[in-house]
């Protein structure tokens, strides 16, 4: 009999031990599902999180061709570009100031109705201001309107075809803003820029002394308005008329200084030796 109980008691023993060992490992394994399906959870979050953020940022790459095509439409060279941007920031720095002079020191700022508006996509009012008919003046504003309803229409056409690059979109609003250009006269043209707040000259910044510019009279602060016989609104134009031209040749190139004085001069064909920054006026 004793024998007979040491054994059941063995028995009770290991039989306990193994419910011990299988309940131990069934704990395991419910830990272990449960940190698996933690996983899975944040796993299903980390990807909806990166389609929202491809979806970002596809309407961001969108926005950007939009407002390329805005910038780049009239101005289709990068450093023309970064150029015009900078002289925008420049002169809104110096109205700034200029207002806080005009206000005079520690002078309460005068609020107005205006104030943070954006300018006008197209100022019909300028062109009147200028001279210009109404007649002349819509004409000109349903044509800006067309151009820019166009490279709306060019960046949806190629966002549906898949693929397209940035080079297709910079071609084709180059080829629409020479088909604008090509619709109007020089003067319409010029007036148009002016009209939409666009670069529409191309001023001496720096000049070489030792350079054909300089030799012919170039000054800083001047205007370069043609080059041998071709307008210069930017200075992609600028570039293109001195390529185009031979290099043995003497050509005429008009300005307009910084005091308005308009002239003219002739200069060796090629490199003229300054460094030029897009700039706004109005038109002639």
């Amino acid at each position: 009999m004793g024998v007979l109980a040491a054994r059941i008691g063995l028995g009770a023993i290991l039989v306990g031990g193994l419910f011990g060992w299988l309940s131990s490992g069934w704990g395991r394994d419910g830990a272990l599902r449960a940190q698996i399906a933690e996983l899975e959870v944040a796993l299903e979050e980390e990807k909806s999180a990166r389609i929202d953020l491809s979806g970002e940022v596809a309407r961001l790459r969108e926005e950007l061709v939009i407002w390329e095509g805005l910038l780049e439409g009239f101005a289709p060279d990068d450093e023309a570009r970064d150029a015009t941007l900078a002289e925008v920031d420049l002169e809104a720095a110096a109205a700034e100031a200029k207002a806080k002079a005009e206000r005079g020191a520690g002078a309460p700022a005068q609020s107005s109705a205006g104030e943070g508006k954006l300018p006008p996509w197209f100022d019909t009012d300028q062109l009147l201001a200028g001279g210009m008919s109404e007649r002349d003046a819509e004409r000109l504003k349903l044509r800006w309107e067309k151009y820019q309803m166009d490279l709306l229409y060019l960046s949806d056409q190629l966002k549906r075809a898949g693929g397209s690059t940035s080079a297709e979109h910079r071609r084709g609003r180059q080829e629409l803003s020479r088909e604008l250009q090509e619709d109007l006269s020089d003067d319409e043209y010029d007036c148009l820029l002016a009209a939409s707040g666009q670069p529409n000259r191309v001023r001496v910044q720096e000049i070489l002394s030792q350079s054909p510019g300089y030799e012919a009279g170039l000054q800083k602060g001047d205007f370069i308005l043609s080059y041998n016989g071709m307008p210069v609104f930017r200075p992609g134009d600028l570039k293109n008329a001195i390529t185009a031209s031979r290099s043995e040749d003497l050509v005429p190139i008009e300005v307009r200084s910084a005091s308005g004085q308009y002239d003219r001069f002739h200069i060796r064909a090629g490199p003229i030796g300054i460094q030029m920054m897009p700039a706004r006026s109005g038109c002639s």
